[in-house]
């Protein structure tokens, strides 16, 4: 499957995303849906592949599903949740009659709070490759699906105050979330964390013209050192590690689901000369550009 450059730089949100109920919620800030309710077009737009600028989770209480997201392809059962960040190529094929929730929320949906916190905590889960499901069992299913009934009522609901309730169910989920995934308390919002976090921010939308960890420090008012070891520190890596891996992961997009050639894909993310790109993405990812492609297609489509 293949998608020219206009379909790539304007991947929309689906309907599930634009349902007008709710009077205290913005357009595209929070939106849940029951996989039974999803119809059949929803359904047909969900296994295309495409890309949001929000937080989606998937859980899938009964049936089977395909989650592919960017060069990954996953098969989720009853009782597995996927988690998909912002950004991310992806797409959802239902095998069979499915039961569950499709949740999506934008990231200002979470104040700069505790609640923030509790989404950096996750970070694990919603960054681990192709959204790696997550196993629940037991009582802990049992209060998420709960969560998730309990939010899609009062998504539903008319009543005053709405964000703040649905705020506040997240939370809970994020909480059993933090507990699969880290198993540890709630990771402080500090400064070095909000660094990161606008780092990131900055990075997922400059990546293809600004190269040099100078340029992200002065976006940010900090020193260059400063903010690489700001981000050795919460991440484990340096600022051009981060970089150099963004590129990487938006040239194998392209690579995947676009029919783009290496001369394009270069073009696209600033490289001049394509001998340059091809070094340089064989360095990244260990192996050739044309290989990775040919290989990665028979695994994920």
């Amino acid at each position: 499957m293949s998608y020219s450059r206009q379909n790539l730089d304007q991947m929309r949100y689906t309907n599930y995303m634009d349902s007008p109920t709710n009077h205290d919620i913005l357009p595209g800030s929070f939106s849940i849906a029951p996989l039974e309710s999803l119809s059949q077009t929803e359904m047909q737009e969900a296994a295309c592949v495409h890309r949001h600028k929000c937080f989606e989770i998937l859980f899938l209480t009964d049936g089977n599903a395909i989650c592919r997201v960017d060069t990954d392809r996953q098969t989720l059962e009853a009782g597995q949740i996927c988690l998909i960040r912002p950004g991310k190529m992806h797409a959802i094929e239902f095998i069979r009659a499915v039961k569950g929730y499709l949740l999506s929320f934008a990231p200002e949906f979470f104040p700069v709070s505790l609640e923030r916190s509790l989404l950096l905590s996750t970070s694990s889960g919603f960054n681990s490759p192709g959204g790696y499901p997550l196993e629940v069992t037991g009582t802990v299913r049992n209060e998420m699906t709960r969560m998730m009934r309990l939010m899609d009522r009062e998504y539903n609901d008319t009543g005053l105050f709405k964000a703040e309730v649905l705020r506040g169910l997240l939370k809970i989920f994020f909480i059993y979330l933090s507990r699969l995934t880290e198993k540890e308390p709630p990771v402080r919002l500090n400064r070095k964390n909000q660094i990161v976090e606008h780092f990131l921010a900055i990075l997922d939308e400059k990546f293809a013209t600004l190269r040099r960890p100078a340029d992200y420090a002065d976006a940010l008012a900090v020193t260059t050192n400063y903010l690489n070891e700001t981000l050795k520190t919460v991440s484990g890596f340096t600022t051009s590690y981060h970089i150099h891996q963004r590129v990487i992961l938006e040239a194998k997009r392209l690579a995947v689901y676009s029919d783009h050639s290496m001369k394009q894909v270069a073009s696209r993310l600033g490289f001049d000369d394509v001998c340059h790109f091809s070094r340089f993405f064989k360095k990244a990812s260990g192996q050739g550009f044309t290989e990775f492609k040919q290989k990665t297609l028979i695994g994920v489509m």
